[in-house]
C-alpha cells in the first residue's frame, strides 16, 4: 500500500470513529436529559397509591380517577396494588405491598375498607380491620411522615344483612354502623376518611333505592354508576375541591354525572373536620409587604388581595391584614373565604 493512500485511509478511520463517537455522546446525552426531565416530573407530580382489591379494580377506579383528574389539568402519577379478594390485614402483613409504600415518598395512599369488617367488628374477626389500619399507617409513615393515609369508608351490601342467618340489618342499618366505626376508627388512629359509603347513602336514600343502581347485581361490587361516584368522593376529599365539572368518560348520562358530582361535593366539603381532612393553609394579605417576595405564606404574605386570588385554589380562606388596597378584584373560584383583619380591612 502507497504511504499516502495509507495516510488517507488512518485519517478517514479516524474522523469517522470521531464522528461515531461524537453521535454516541450526543444520543446518550439526550436519553439522560430525557430520563431527567421525567424524573423532574414524576417528582412534582402528585403521588397516589391505591391499595385495595376488587373494589378498587372494577371499572378501574385508579384509572377513571387518573381521567377525572387530568380533566381540571392536575398533574397526577397513579400506581396500585392489589388483587381481588384481599383484605386490609392481607395488605398490612404483604412483603410486596410494603415494597410499594416504599417505592417511593407518596402524596396519598388510599385503601380500601371492608363493610362487614366496619359494620360488624366485633362478630367478623377472620380480617380484623382495625389492627391492619394501625400497622399500615405506621407502614406508610415510617416511610414517609408526610404521606397522608386515606381511607374510603365502605359501602353496605345493597340488601344488608338480611341474607345472613336470619339477621335483619338492611342497607340503611348496616351502612349506619359502617360510618360510626369509620369515624371512631379515624380518630384512634389518625387517618383521613373518604366518605364514599355515605355519599351512596345520601344517592340511594334521595333516589328511593333503585335496584341495582350504584351496586352490581352481585348486591356487592360497585356498578359503573358507583365507580364515578366514589372517583368524584375522592377527587374532593384529595384536593379539598368541588367535584363539580370534571369530565365523564364512563357513559353515564350527563344529568347523573353532574348530580353525582354535586352529592360528593358537598358530602366531603361541607364536612372537613368531620372527615378528618386537613383544611388548607390560609393564604396572608399585607400592603406592608413592599419588596416581597411574596408567596402567601405568614412571613412573605402578598401584596395585593388579587394576588392572593389569583393563586388561591378552591377551599382557601384568604386572610388580609389592615391596610389600604385600592384595587378592582376579580373573584372567579368558588368557596374562598375572605377574612379581614378588623371590620375597617
Amino acid at each position: 500500500m502507497r504511504p499516502h493512500l495509507f495516510i488517507l485511509l488512518l485519517v478517514f478511520f479516524f474522523t469517522l470513529s470521531s464522528m461515531s463517537s461524537s453521535t454516541l455522546n450526543k444520543e446518550v446525552s439526550l436519553e439522560n436529559n430525557k430520563l431527567f426531565v421525567n424524573s423532574l416530573a414524576f417528582q412534582n407530580s402528585c403521588k397516589i397509591l391505591f391499595i385495595g382489591s376488587s373494589y378498587f379494580n372494577f371499572h378501574d377506579l385508579p384509572g377513571l380517577f387518573k381521567q377525572l383528574t387530568k380533566s381540571t389539568g392536575k398533574d397526577v402519577y397513579i400506581d396500585r396494588i392489589g388483587k381481588n379478594g384481599m383484605y386490609p390485614d392481607d395488605h398490612a402483613s404483604s412483603v410486596s405491598t410494603e415494597l410499594k409504600i416504599n417505592e417511593t415518598d407518596w402524596d396519598y395512599i388510599v385503601l380500601q375498607g371492608t363493610g362487614t369488617s366496619m359494620a360488624y367488628p366485633s362478630y367478623f374477626t377472620d380480617h380484623p380491620e382495625y389492627p391492619a389500619l394501625q400497622t399500615l399507617w405506621f407502614k406508610i409513615h415510617r416511610h414517609c411522615e408526610s404521606t397522608k393515609m386515606v381511607y374510603c369508608m365502605p359501602w353496605a351490601f345493597e340488601d344488608g344483612m338480611t341474607w345472613y342467618q336470619n339477621w335483619t340489618d338492611t342497607y340503611a342499618d348496616m351502612q349506619v354502623k359502617i360510618y360510626e366505626t369509620t369515624l371512631k376508627y379515624s380518630s384512634d388512629i389518625g387517618f383521613m376518611i373518604a366518605p364514599v359509603g355515605w355519599g351512596w347513602f345520601t344517592v340511594l336514600n334521595q333516589q328511593d333505592y333503585p335496584l341495582h343502581y350504584l351496586h352490581m347485581s352481585d348486591w356487592n361490587h360497585p356498578s359503573v354508576k358507583g365507580s364515578y361516584l366514589m372517583s368524584c368522593i375522592l377527587f374532593s376529599t384529595l384536593f379539598q375541591e368541588t367535584s363539580v365539572g370534571l369530565s365523564n368518560c364512563t357513559g353515564v348520562p350527563e344529568d347523573e354525572a353532574t348530580y353525582f358530582q354535586n352529592v360528593a361535593s358537598y358530602t366531603v366539603l361541607d364536612n372537613l373536620s368531620l372527615w378528618n381532612i386537613e383544611e388548607k393553609p390560609p393564604l396572608y394579605v399585607d400592603d406592608d409587604n413592599l419588596r416581597g417576595p411574596w408567596d402567601g405564606s405568614q412571613e412573605y404574605p402578598f401584596h395585593r388581595i388579587q394576588q392572593a386570588i389569583t393563586n388561591a385554589s378552591e377551599g382557601n380562606t384568604i386572610f388580609v391584614y389592615s391596610g389600604r388596597y385600592p384595587e378592582n378584584i376579580v373573584i372567579d373560584k368558588t368557596r374562598l373565604r375572605l377574612l379581614g383583619e378588623n371590620k375597617n380591612t
